[in-house]
């Protein structure tokens, strides 16, 4: 059975009517709505001059299917209710605390220096479980330094701040080399307390080893790679135990005779000073 509805704002209206009376179907212009008497679905059905789409709604479950045809793919899709349930809130619960009950941090890292800290500091320590302002590596960043002086030259590169009433343990390499047969001296000074740092190395050559110690503050001691050699390496290691007064570790070398050349390598140098 047709039937002709009203005209809706000059769309064209058509009312189809199913014998049994079960079944409407009204189309406007393309689109045909179909919607059974009892209610429970409804389909509809959009048409252009190339595609086609065919969508089902249950009024009951309210799943919706759509089928979708065009001249390049066809496709169909069903979507499925979604129910968002918020959680009860609750601290001592297996439930989702709000975010007022998340504790905070300061966002400032502080290292007990003046020195820039990692920007990822608090990452490493958790990932190493150590605090990354206990444990310094003293290298030269820059390039080797060479002095003719028998007085000290300090490797201010090389300078670690250290904490007041605090100990730590010294270890690691010095690569030196020296243009004669008079050697390289070395000298470590604290801004207080005390220290004793083991050091040997080589000697005249590559065989030969020297031992000695670092004992006073700012005082020059030992005397390695006596030779003309760019290969000579002092190898050190103890603890300093600083006092009241904290501050800067600096290192610093000498000619053992004055005018001929010493030099301090970047490669190869590099010192590890941990608290303990």
């Amino acid at each position: 059975t047709t039937q002709d509805i009203a005209d809706l704002g000059g769309a064209s209206s058509t009312q189809l009517i199913s014998p049994d009376g079960n079944t409407n179907v009204t189309v406007i212009d393309g689109q045909a709505t179909i919607q059974s008497t009892d209610g429970t679905f409804t389909t509809t059905i959009n048409q252009t001059p190339s595609s086609v789409s065919i969508q089902t709604f249950d009024l009951g479950t309210g799943n919706t299917t759509q089928i979708s045809l065009d001249q390049s793919n066809a496709k169909i899709e069903s979507f499925l209710p979604v129910e968002l349930i918020a959680p009860s809130v609750t601290k001592n619960g297996n439930e989702i605390a709000t975010v007022n009950d998340i504790p905070t941090t300061d966002t400032t890292i502080v290292d007990g220096s003046t020195n820039p800290v990692d920007g990822n500091a608090v990452f490493n320590g958790l990932a190493l479980k150590k605090n990354i302002a206990d444990e310094n590596i003293a290298v030269l960043t820059s390039a080797s330094i060479s002095t003719t002086s028998s007085s000290n030259t300090d490797l201010t590169e090389m300078n670690k701040t250290v904490l007041a009433n605090t100990t730590y343990a010294i270890e690691g390499v010095i690569r030196v080399g020296c243009n004669n047969t008079g050697g390289v001296t070395l000298q470590l000074t604290i801004p207080s307390g005390s220290l004793f740092i083991h050091m040997h190395g080589f000697t005249t050559n590559g065989t030969n080893v020297s031992y000695t110690q670092i004992s006073a503050s700012g005082t020059l001691s030992g005397s390695f790679c006596r030779a003309n050699s760019t290969v000579g390496k002092i190898y050190v290691s103890g603890t300093i135990e600083i006092g009241a007064t904290g501050g800067d570790l600096v290192w610093g070398f000498a000619s053992v005779v004055n005018t001929q050349t010493s030099t301090v390598y970047k490669s190869g140098t590099e010192i590890k000073i941990t608290k303990i």
